[in-house]
């Protein structure tokens, strides 16, 4: 749950997310959506990309949130302090939300485990 402007919005990252997630970041070959629209964008919400996360948010917030006051709070977070910190904070609270979501907690694992392997063969190179 994240709140906005002293309004509660659950997120719901469910069939319906999935659903709208698919069209929004799917893999389009030859006009046809492949789906796979989670996965595919899942390394940008790990990298903390705050455009992916606001769709994200928009995606799954109920009741509904507009752009123009998701983008209105998120400046907000942006200019609030010089070190990023209520940004961070907001960002890391989504993304405990996207870890446990009935549609996106098996990419999301899947995403850490790439970034450790990475890691990994980093530090051996």
């Amino acid at each position: 749950m994240i709140t906005i402007e002293k309004k509660d919005y659950e997120l719901v990252f469910d069939f319906n997310f999935m659903s709208k997630a698919n069209e929004k970041f799917g893999l389009n070959e030859n006009g046809i959506n492949i789906k796979n629209g989670i996965p595919l964008s899942m390394m940008a919400i790990m990298a903390d990309d705050i455009e992916t996360i606001m769709d994200y948010i928009i995606l799954a917030a109920k009741p509904t949130l507009t752009y123009a006051k998701l983008r209105e709070y998120v400046g907000g977070l942006m200019m609030k302090d010089d070190d990023g910190k209520s940004l961070k904070e907001f960002i890391d609270g989504v993304k405990e939300e996207i870890k446990e979501g009935m549609t996106t907690r098996i990419p999301f694992k899947d995403a850490v485990k790439m970034l450790e392997e990475g890691q990994k063969k980093a530090q051996k190179a």
